[in-house]
């Protein structure tokens, strides 16, 4: 037996990632800086590259071009947590609030919270100290390679790209070339990368390796680093040895549901695991699943850079740029979009905003009766008498589920097998498409 319910607002699911509805949390679509304290949805922002979300909740949003780091507290308000907007280089010791830095690109948090970040443009990897100064953890005033087994202190370093804590405490970092780990005895290690940039061959041992300039993330589950490369997402296994996730050397845009190695891919930056393993990564204009069946998944966008709105079906959002993707505890997807100047979310809200097509809005249509036994549900479209309207049935992952030609306020016939969940109902019509969801229990 199955009830159809529904409804035209809201959409309560314990799975929110999954509700597919998109929304802006920062920015509002005009490049720019706002003062600290702004609300964050009435911020601008200059060029968002990467987010991250803290143990209590709270957003950071790095500002590449911009020279800014921010903090998006729980309540929503937007604050500075160190740069001036000034390219410039501050000394250890300055409170982090009065610093100028040179190219922020990526933050981390270590195990008592404090905030990381690598500095592109000082060679360095730098965090503030529980009195709110700015310190440097590895980096010297000038470029290059001063060989492995010192401390990160008498390191020097190339470019810093990216960095991430694993469970140990120990902090990984991509390198110009090499990826390179600090361990808790502040001593630095190469763990894959020779210093050329090139792509290493599959199966290769990680430290014979060539790896191009990367983004990295740690899989907790496993400690396993997973490291981007533009076109592909590979990993180095508890082996020591290069395995491709997603992706190939050929750049392109994957279809939804393909096949992780058939998957075409172009400029994977800024990605994230969740707590089962799931990889999330934005590609070509879209955010995406790597599934732990294999299969990529398409969360939002298409192969074209836009915006086309709030509150809409992330699978039908156009996105600019999602180069930072990452996921909160309460499984909320959150893409910073560089080039549309905005912080997104999937799940933030499950609120999804019908658009009044032609002469149909909300109200048009009614679905009865509720519960319904045998599949068969009664569609009513105001104003539409005895005409062929087309609908089509997509589930939560906008996969068309049911296809009817039907006449008008008759008797549809829901056709098992369907399961549970979330349904979006579209009919197509001569003045219009009109869409509204159902409820599956």
């Amino acid at each position: 037996m199955r009830s159809f319910l529904f409804s035209f607002l809201f959409l309560l699911s314990a799975l929110a990632a999954h509700s597919q509805v998109i929304t802006t949390i920062a920015g509002t679509g005009v490049r720019g800086e706002s003062a600290s304290g702004t609300p964050a949805t009435a911020a601008m922002l200059y060029d968002p590259f990467s987010v991250t979300v803290d143990n209590n909740s709270n957003i950071y949003v790095v500002e590449f071009e911009a020279n800014l780091i921010h903090k998006i507290d729980t309540n929503g308000i937007m604050t500075t947590v160190t740069g001036t907007g000034v390219f410039g280089y501050s000394a250890d010791g300055t409170p982090a609030t009065d610093c100028s830095v040179e190219s922020p690109l990526q933050v981390a948090f270590d195990k008592q919270g404090r905030v990381f970040f690598c500095e592109y443009g000082s060679y360095s990897i730098r965090f503030i100290d529980d009195s709110g100064l700015l310190q440097t953890i590895i980096g010297q005033a000038d470029t290059g390679f001063n060989g492995d087994g010192l401390a990160a202190s008498l390191t020097k370093v190339r470019r810093i790209t990216s960095l991430c804590f694993d469970t140990l405490g120990q902090l990984y970092i991509s390198d110009f070339g090499r990826i390179r780990l600090i361990d808790t005895l502040g001593i630095v290690h190469t763990v894959a990368g020779n210093g050329i940039l090139g792509y290493g061959l599959e199966g290769q041992m990680a430290t014979d390796s060539k790896v191009v300039q990367s983004t990295l993330y740690v899989n907790r589950l496993t400690n396993e680093v997973y490291f981007s490369e533009d076109s592909r997402i590979r990993k180095i296994t508890s082996l020591g040895v290069l395995q491709t996730l997603v992706g190939d050397t050929i750049v392109g845009c994957n279809e939804n549901n393909m096949h992780a190695l058939d998957a075409k891919l172009y400029q994977v930056r800024y990605f994230t695991i969740d707590d089962t393993g799931q990889v999330y990564f934005g590609s070509n204009h879209k955010v995406c699943e790597l599934k732990s069946d294999g299969d990529v998944h398409v969360l939002a966008g298409i192969c074209s850079a836009g915006y086309n709105g709030d509150h809409i079906l992330a699978s039908s959002a156009l996105l600019y740029d999602p180069c930072g993707v990452t996921i909160n505890k309460k499984g909320y997807i959150l893409i910073a979009e560089r080039n549309n100047y905005r912080l997104r979310c999937i799940g933030c809200s499950n609120q999804l905003k019908i658009e009044k097509q032609g002469k149909f809005d909300s109200s048009s249509i009614s679905v009865s009766p509720n519960p319904s036994y045998g599949g068969q549900i009664n569609i009513s479209i105001r104003g539409v008498v005895d005409e062929n309207v087309q609908y089509k049935l997509y589930d939560a992952q906008l996969r068309c589920v049911g296809d009817w030609l039907s006449i008008s306020n008759k008797t549809l016939c829901i056709p098992p097998p369907l399961h549970d969940g979330i349904y979006m109902l579209e009919a197509l019509l001569k003045e219009g498409t009109l869409r509204t969801r159902l409820i599956i229990n």
